[in-house]
């Protein structure tokens, strides 16, 4: 067990017009003879091991929590190993409360809604509790048995093995071929939370970018080290970039961009392993740059888009708590720039959650915009950031859910409402207004009376004005009873499935 965080050096150079497809790949081993036993001693001479041993910002854990990953590959499907260390092991017990989770993001293509995600969760009893999401379906899928996995507990920490099966993301396992994949070690116990990822960042869920992309090679005849980066901007406009690289010490590491040296920083060596640490000002870049392609000899060749690098705050608190996600949105943009007149899709976790909702509108240039747990002081908080520069032909906005189950009055909510409608009327005179209603659910069903008074308001509020309609799609998700429609929900109560999707695209697509 890789046990002490490193920090070295890294040669950096920043890239314009690179495509990853022109990186150096990374290569999966393929393995022979894994026996899913929690044991490690199969996986002698084989597969590859990156060392998780921080968070995405750098930081090693509050409770020493570090781990091994292996990873390997066969014709069937992809094996896994995980070794987790930690002072305090907090296994699960229930169908609740906290505990340790090991979940794995993969897909076949990077940046789309064709991606698994499982959480698998060590229990106190020896045994393993899998859930699944499935981003094309946009629903989750609790208890799976669909992949095969087992845990053993040790001292000090405990031991997850497993298998999943190619099919499962729509993958051919061949020699050459490229898949995706993140995995986050997470840990909850009584000194707080620590997550630490594959990739540079965690939050893959919301940013389906968020992904290694791995090459799948042939056996190696011996264990290879992969190479562990971190990098993240600070609000203080800064670039850290730290990195744990295996044997062979790499001669020079420094930033560099066209040709020119921004930046060194010193190397060291423990154990055969090499790190480096170094942090340099954004503004020292040239303007316009999306991204930086990180260079560790022959070893590792990546780019990184800025889009998919996480932000810390040191000096500022956001007001809100959604920085990093709204930096997001425009590191996107950046990319991937929107096209003219689009179609502005703006709200909480259920418009973050509608994957398919380019397919549902083939005919709309679409922006998606949602961020969990938003509320209507969001959308005007962030209306110059993530509304205005986009110039939307139409906004389909979702908002108040999470204000009524906040404890927001109706007439306060309306009134939020209001001040959104009238910026988009002085400030976008050519773009029209959708507001949905909110919707009912299963999980929050004491606040129905509530909702209901919210919509009552809001359809009224959206007769006062030309350019706005209004949506109402709470009374197609009731029976004659009032009560939510079982079939339109997921197994979590609040979120929609498929079928709610396609509800909603129904009732929206006249009005669009």
């Amino acid at each position: 067990m890789y046990r002490k965080i490193f920090t070295i050096s890294v040669f950096l150079v920043i890239v314009f017009g690179c495509s990853e497809e022109e990186m150096l790949q990374e290569h999966l081993p393929l393995v022979q003879d894994i026996k899913i036993n929690g044991e490690q001693d199969d996986w002698e001479g084989q597969g590859i091991l990156y060392p998780l041993v921080s968070d995405k910002f750098g930081n090693s854990g509050k409770g020493d929590l570090v781990c091994d990953l292996l990873l390997g590959w066969d014709e069937d499907g992809l094996w896994f190993f995980v070794d987790v260390s930690d002072d305090e092991v907090m296994l699960k017990k229930g169908t609740s409360g906290p505990g340790e989770m090991v979940e794995i993001f993969i897909s076949a293509d990077k940046c789309t809604d064709q991606m698994v995600q499982y959480l698998m969760y060590p229990m106190e009893n020896g045994s393993v509790t899998v859930n699944k999401f499935d981003y094309n379906l946009a629903a989750p899928f609790p208890g799976v048995h669909e992949i095969k996995v087992r845990m053993k507990k040790r001292a000090g920490g405990y031991c997850l093995e497993g298998f999943i099966p190619a099919r499962l993301y729509n993958t051919e396992m061949m020699i050459g071929q490229q898949f995706h994949l993140n995995v986050n070690i997470a840990d909850t116990d009584e000194s707080g939370k620590d997550s630490y990822p594959l990739f540079i960042n965690s939050n893959t869920y919301t940013n389906h970018c968020e992904l290694r992309t791995l090459t799948l090679g042939r056996e190696t005849g011996e264990q290879i080290k992969g190479t562990m980066v971190r990098a993240w901007t600070s609000d203080k406009k800064e670039l850290h970039v730290q990195l744990v690289t295996p044997g062979g010490k790499p001669e020079t590491f420094s930033i560099q961009e066209n040709g020119e040296t921004i930046a060194t920083a010193p190397i060291d060596e423990n154990q055969g392993w090499f790190e480096a640490s170094l942090k340099m000002a954004r503004t020292s870049l040239s303007k316009g740059h999306t991204g930086f392609k990180l260079t560790v000899g022959e070893k590792y060749d990546q780019f990184y888009y800025f889009r998919d690098v996480p932000m810390q705050f040191d000096s500022i608190r956001p007001e809100y708590g959604y920085e990093e996600v709204i930096t997001m949105f425009r590191e996107m943009d950046r990319v991937d720039p929107p096209g003219e007149d689009p179609v502005l899709f703006l709200g909480s976790s259920t418009i973050r959650l509608w994957y398919g909702v380019e397919r549902d509108f083939p005919e709309k240039d679409v922006i998606l915009r949602g961020f969990g747990g938003s509320r209507t002081v969001h959308a005007l908080a962030y209306f110059d950031r993530i509304v205005k520069p986009y110039d939307p032909s139409v906004i389909v906005y979702f908002f108040g859910n999470n204000d009524v189950n906040r404890g927001t009055p109706a007439e306060e909510i309306a009134e939020n409402v209001r001040e959104f409608l009238d910026r988009v009327k002085a400030e976008l005179p050519g773009t029209r207004v959708i507001v949905v209603s909110p919707k009912p659910s299963f999980s929050r069903i004491n606040t129905l009376p509530e909702v209901r008074e919210v919509n009552r308001l809001l359809g009224a509020l959206a007769g006062e004005y030309d350019h706005v309609l209004f949506a109402d799609v709470y009374s197609s998700m009731v029976d004659e009873d009032g009560q939510p429609l079982d079939s339109l929900f997921s197994a979590d109560g609040t979120h929609m499935n498929k079928k709610g999707y396609a509800l909603w695209a129904d009732l929206l697509r006249p009005l669009l």
